[in-house]
């Protein structure tokens, strides 16, 4: 084993444990998940005067659609909206990157065989009026 690597081992608290930007959250017998930000992270992110924006809207609302179970979706973006507007993004900029990341998403889920993940992604959609 090489001595430069060091491992870290995170340990459950509460039920929720952190895996990559994940946080997993035991209730009962089931599972549920959203974007996990470690204590330090500070929301800074391009302003929106730099060349490279569009990566960064479309990345985190890309991550939080992926995510993030259905009932944690909107909170998720609600919190991407301040964050970038914080960092100087207008309000419609983010909103029209959310719809089009949705769009995606629901175009992919209805290419690939039907499943109910498609129509619960419908359900989302619609209750955050975003189709």
């Amino acid at each position: 084993m090489i001595s430069a690597i060091k491992f870290t081992m995170e340990l459950e608290n509460h039920g929720v444990i952190p895996f990559l930007d994940v946080k997993v959250q035991k209730t009962d017998s089931k599972l549920s998940f959203s974007v996990y930000r470690k204590p330090t992270h500070t929301d800074q992110y391009l302003h929106f005067s730099n060349h490279h924006v569009s990566s960064v809207v479309n990345t985190l609302v890309h991550r939080a659609l992926t995510l993030c179970d259905a009932d944690k979706v909107s909170n998720e973006l609600d919190h991407i909206s301040k964050a970038l507007h914080k960092n100087g993004y207008p309000a419609h900029y983010v909103d029209r990157a959310v719809k089009k990341q949705t769009q995606q998403i629901i175009k992919k889920k209805a290419s690939e065989e039907y499943d109910h993940g498609a129509v619960i992604w419908m359900e989302i959609c619609r209750t955050l009026k975003l189709v």
